[in-house]
């Protein structure tokens, strides 16, 4: 099963890449995408949408896993369109027929993982190691791999 996941932000989106099981995740593809300099929101939302809809032809993934924003996110300006991006994802999933597309906050990426719904052992206690190089990313990225990672068999 190939996985996509995605780490929204109002500047930027990360995605990552990643089949195999949860035992043994592989990690396809990894990347951070900024979004372009002085558009109007509109025409942001136009590039972000095409961006994705071209990420999804390409990988052909048979579900999308997004790290939501957390809930507890003082809302804001940045935190209202980094929802609105969040929606784009699962307009174009919609549109490209991805059956499977959840939004899951730091807990329930923990629960999927095997600890207890606790967001924070995820960095105390998650054992990473069967992805090389995992701990040398950067904290987006990692947050994409996590999320897809927590929706792996």
């Amino acid at each position: 099963m190939i996985l996509l996941g995605l780490r929204c932000s109002n500047s930027d989106f990360s995605y990552a890449v990643l089949e195999g099981s949860k035992k043994r995740p592989v990690l396809r593809e990894k990347n951070v995408v900024l979004f372009p300099k002085n558009y109007s929101r509109l025409d942001s939302l136009r590039w972000f949408f095409l961006e994705i809809d071209g990420l999804i032809k390409r990988v052909k993934p048979e579900g999308i896993l997004i790290k939501k924003s957390e809930i507890l996110a003082r809302k804001s300006k940045s935190r209202d369109e980094r929802v609105g991006n969040e929606t784009i994802v699962l307009l174009v999933a919609a549109l490209n027929n991805i059956k499977y597309v959840d939004c899951r906050v730091k807990s329930t990426i923990a629960k999927n993982l095997g600890y207890k719904g606790k967001g924070h052992y995820l960095k105390t206690a998650f054992d990473n190691s069967s992805l090389e190089d995992y701990a040398n990313e950067g904290e987006k990225i990692r947050e994409a791999i996590l999320v897809a990672w927590s929706g792996l068999k």
